[in-house]
């Protein structure tokens, strides 16, 4: 299994376009691809809870780097996933 195959099956939402996202996928680089598998791990359980018309489609979301989003405080239970200019006394 390729690692297009393993961002594919984690796709919760729509899984349209194929062709043109593993395109797009073949231009990132391996340090993008596993930041992307990993935040489409993150990002599925929220995903499944909504609808799919409100959610991302895939080619979008990697020609975009959605990946580096951060996810809804709600799913963390209230605290970011990702503070870019946190000082270490906030952490």
């Amino acid at each position: 299994m390729t690692d297009f195959d393993t961002f594919w099956l984690l796709w919760a939402g729509k899984r349209v376009e194929k062709k043109l996202c593993r395109r797009n996928w073949a231009h990132l680089t391996g340090d993008q691809m596993m930041a992307a598998i990993v935040a489409a791990a993150a990002w599925r359980p929220i995903w499944l809870r909504e609808d799919d018309r409100y959610l991302p489609q895939p080619v979008r979301w990697i020609t975009g780097e959605r990946w580096e989003d951060e996810l809804p405080r709600a799913a963390l239970g209230g605290s970011s996933a990702f503070v870019p200019f946190a000082s270490t006394r906030d952490m």
